[in-house]
């Protein structure tokens, strides 16, 4: 009796130190995440300076401690812990955990095609993996070099720090009581290095590749060396991903209009600046307060800076776009697209696209998450509570506190238009469908201005468009609450 031949089993992250043959054409290249290696240098550095120049005792100088007191002072309170506890410690752990992250993501990626199987090999210091993946089998193929999920936090957590460090730093500079300038200058730049550490990361993200089947799963997380361009071109090309510009000539705002006849189309910049604008007037009020406690509180402006610097890192990866390239074999019932948001671009395949369901446009809210929901409900909050107690208290005797009050009030409005804008603005969409998730990128009129806030025009139609009139009310609800909150917390 003949046996029939065994169907040889697909390897999936199969851990092995012994490199394996890829067969058909390949593209290798080494990943480092060197935007974590320089900031995570760079923490390391400036801890271990403030433990150097600042000194590392717990308690007062003059009775039982636990290590060395340097003259730099005692923060906290009195007989508490020495300046490099409250400045130093985060930056100094952190920067530590990043570079062992380093040591450990460092690898070098081969990507192997042959036409029906891609193998991906991953040899890296511990665990090395290789991968072999049915192209057959899947449904879409995703590569993006705007790979961020929550790198955002890194904003939470070192933008307050560095300004808080800042408010107390500043001032000792002249001291009469000082010894030296030594701490107000460590703080000065332990602050500014954790300001420029958490915008350097979210600048240079990291690159992701996703296969996608009915059952699985595969994504492959990379940094590479090269040059952007450079990879991705590779990359894309060795995948089918690549879209050359010239291959799309329709305008994008008009090639759904009848699907069925669409081969793709294109869209040249589309810029929308109002997240810049928003962003930019909330830092400037907010250093301003910080610097002159003039105009804002202290917990206003922190939060403003912080919610300020989030937005404004948003818009440059998102509001920006270069170009949106579609196309559409209609034959095998493909399409990828390409869309570029300054430097960052994505590239994906689908297979068997239902034109008529799978691409459409849309008008729809602008998409928020927690961070967008905490900022902008602390910053209405307290800008409300700014306005109303400036005005209770209000002298109009003092020519000073006067102007205080009308900015203040102008602000108060600005901060309520801005985030009714973000909120309860639509704007228009491509949205790309693929199975149980989808993608969508802003997309304008050929007529729209230079200068786009969104659709004005459209606002008490859309509100109430079956599709949007659920989450406008709750929105608008929502928005209701915070205020009501403030009037009550102004009053009692």
């Amino acid at each position: 009796m003949q046996r029939e031949p065994s169907i040889p089993q697909l390897k999936e992250n199969h851990i092995t130190y012994k490199k394996q043959e890829m067969k058909g054409e390949t593209v290798h290249f080494v990943s480092l995440p060197w935007s974590y290696l320089l900031a995570g240098l760079a923490l390391f550095i400036v801890g271990i300076l403030d433990y150097n120049l600042l000194g590392n005792l717990i308690g007062h100088p003059e009775h039982p401690t636990t290590g060395e007191y340097i003259g730099q002072g005692i923060a906290v309170f009195l007989g508490g812990v020495s300046f490099f506890y409250t400045v130093g410690l985060i930056p100094l752990i952190v920067g530590i955990f990043m570079l062992i992250y380093c040591l450990f993501s460092m690898k070098k990626i081969e990507i192997a095609n042959n036409g029906s199987l891609c193998k991906i090999q991953e040899r890296k210091l511990v665990f090395p993996t290789f991968s072999e993946i049915n192209l057959p089998d899947i449904n879409q193929i995703k590569y993006t070099n705007t790979g961020l999920k929550f790198k955002h936090t890194w904003i939470l957590l070192f933008i307050p720090m560095a300004v808080r460090i800042l408010q107390f730093g500043i001032p000792l500079f002249g001291e009469p009581l000082a010894q030296d300038e030594i701490l107000p200058t460590m703080m000065v730049i332990t602050a500014l290095i954790d300001i420029l550490v958490a915008i350097f990361i979210l600048l240079y993200p990291n690159h992701q590749l996703t296969f996608d089947s009915e059952r699985k799963k595969y994504i492959l997380n990379f940094f590479p060396m090269k040059k952007n361009q450079e990879i991705s071109e590779e990359v894309c090309k060795l995948l089918d991903l690549y879209i050359h510009p010239s291959e799309t000539e329709e305008n994008l705002w008009e090639v759904f209009r009848n699907q069925n006849d669409s081969k793709g189309g294109k869209q040249g910049k589309q810029r929308n600046y109002f997240r810049i604008i928003f962003s930019m007037i909330v830092l400037i009020a907010s250093i301003i307060g910080t610097s002159a406690e003039f105009l804002w509180g202290t917990d206003l402006s922190m939060v403003g800076l912080t919610f300020g610097a989030y937005v404004l890192l948003q818009a440059f990866q998102n509001d920006l776009s270069e170009e949106t390239l579609v196309t559409i074999d209609q034959h095998q019932k493909k399409s990828k697209y390409r869309v570029k948001n300054g430097r960052y671009w994505t590239s994906i395949r689908f297979c068997d696209i239902d034109l008529k369901n799978g691409l459409w446009r849309k008008t729809q809210f602008r998409s928020v998450n927690f961070t967008d929901i905490l900022g902008m409900g602390l910053l209405v909050y307290l800008s409300t509570l700014e306005f109303l107690w400036s005005w209770r208290f209000l002298n109009i005797f003092n020519g000073l506190i006067l102007v205080d009050l009308i900015l203040t009030t102008i602000m108060w409005g600005v901060i309520i238009c801005g985030c009714f804008i973000y909120l309860l603005i639509p704007l228009n969409y491509l949205v790309f469908n693929y199975g149980n998730s989808q993608d969508s990128y802003q997309i304008y009129p050929p007529t729209t201005k230079f200068i786009s806030v969104g659709d004005f025009h459209t606002l008490k139609k859309s509100l109430f468009l079956p599709s949007l009139k659920k989450e406008s009310i709750f929105r608008i609800f929502g928005f209701a609450i915070i205020v009501l909150l403030t009037l009550i917390t102004a009053i009692f």
